[in-house]
Formats: C-alpha cells, sequence, structure tokens
C-alpha cells in the first residue's frame, strides 16, 4: 500500500523526500509538496513491515516520538504541517483507528485500512495509469450510481476495489473528484419515472411558470386553470 500511495503522491507533483528512515517495524516515506507551490505540507506514510497486534499503541506510547525526533530537525514548524498516515490491512479494530485518529500529540493522524485483495484488484485496474481525479470520479459513479448504492447498503464484495477508493478518498484530502450528482444520479429522470400522467402535466405547469411571485389567490386560480384533480 505504501507503494501505491508514493503513486498518488508522486502523481501530484509531491516528492518523496531524501532523508532515510530505518525502522525494525515499520517501511516508512517522508512526502513532501513541491516547494515551488509555497506550501507547506508533508505526509508521512507509515505502513507494518509484518503483522503487529499492538501496532496502534506501539505507536503511541513509542514510535511516533521516535519519528518526530527525525523529522522535526529537518525544517521549522514541519510537524505541525504533518499528516501521520498509518496504512494497516489487518483489521484494527474501530475503537484503535478511533483512538489514534484522535489522539492530540504529534501529528494530524489517519489510518487507511484495506485487505490484500482490495489493493491488489485497485492496482490492476489503474496499472500505469495516473490515479486521477477523473478516474477516481468514474470509479465513484460507475454502473449510473449501482455500484455506490451496493456500498452505502453493505451489498458489495469485500474484497471489491470500490472499499479502498472510498476510503482514500475519504481519507485523502488532496484526492479531489467531480461529485456532481448528475454523475450517481439523474434526480429528475427518477421523479419523473414516479409520476402518473396528471402529475407529469401539474410538474411541467410548474416549471414553465412564475409562481413565486403570485398572491395566494393567484396561484389557486392559475393552479385550477391546469385542471388539477384533487385525487393526484
Amino acid at each position: 500500500m505504501i507503494n501505491f500511495l508514493n503513486k498518488i503522491f508522486t502523481d501530484r507533483n509531491y516528492s518523496v523526500s531524501e532523508t532515510c528512515f530505518i525502522d525494525e517495524q515499520f517501511d516508512i516515506l517522508l512526502i513532501e509538496e513541491e516547494s515551488s507551490l509555497n506550501k507547506e505540507e508533508y505526509y508521512l506514510i507509515v505502513q507494518p513491515k509484518f503483522r503487529l497486534d499492538d501496532c496502534i499503541n506501539l505507536l503511541l506510547s513509542e514510535k511516533i516520538d521516535l519519528f518526530e525526533s527525525k523529522i522535526k530537525p529537518l525544517k521549522a514548524g514541519i510537524i505541525k504541517n504533518c499528516t501521520l498516515i498509518l496504512c494497516d490491512s489487518h483489521n484494527l479494530s474501530n475503537s484503535d483507528i478511533l483512538m489514534f485518529e484522535e489522539d492530540p500529540f504529534s501529528f494530524k493522524k489517519n489510518v487507511i485500512t484495506y485487505s490484500t485483495e482490495q489493493l491488489n484488484n485497485l492496482i490492476d485496474l489503474v496499472t500505469d495509469k495516473k490515479f486521477s481525479n477523473s478516474l477516481i470520479g468514474s470509479i465513484i459513479s460507475a454502473d449510473a450510481g449501482d455500484k455506490f448504492d451496493n456500498f452505502k447498503e453493505g451489498k458489495m464484495d469485500k474484497n471489491d476495489h470500490y472499499h479502498l477508493v472510498m476510503m482514500l478518498s475519504i481519507k485523502l484530502p488532496l484526492l479531489k473528484y467531480n461529485n456532481s450528482i448528475s454523475q450517481l444520479y439523474d434526480v429528475e429522470s427518477v421523479i419523473t419515472e414516479k409520476l402518473n400522467a396528471p402529475q407529469l402535466l401539474l410538474k411541467e405547469n410548474c416549471l414553465a411558470s412564475d409562481l413565486l411571485d403570485m398572491d395566494n389567490d393567484a396561484l389557486e386560480e392559475t393552479v385550477l386553470g391546469w385542471g388539477v384533480s384533487s385525487d393526484l
């Protein structure tokens, strides 16, 4: 996962710091914003090298202080502008994730959880393409919004890459995509399908008329003039 995140960032003009981090239990990358953009934005990505049953507690009690001591000398203010992203595929509990992300000390913190199958499926889909915002949007709105519905309703295969794409979109603020409702639903067509013929006529008349400027009497007269039935 750390390699896929590296791709996401470098595709967006971030770079990997030349600072070398060696740790027995975690792979580590420090990502920094391109200097020409005049922004101070850093991401410390950490991923366990193997299953760690006490991963969260180990980070909070020991490792984060160690990481901070290595990063702090690099640049003034780097810690307050750095988000630590933990990637883990080993079923962290929701309570541990919440405890980690809400910890107020050092770094802002986010956790990206995933399964190996989700990651492999996403890598197979992206191949050598840029993981662009337009690609993200097309994945999220796939099948005319049916996949989004299945995701919301818990009907999706747990190893579908869609879960991971949604996770990345939520956890990484640099990922922006066109979330136009028209991509997921054609609202007008859904409404139209539910209306009978008289209701359709009423809808069209309402859309074509300037009703907001009418007083109550004029509004009633206009609507009655459309021949609206009381049993609509």
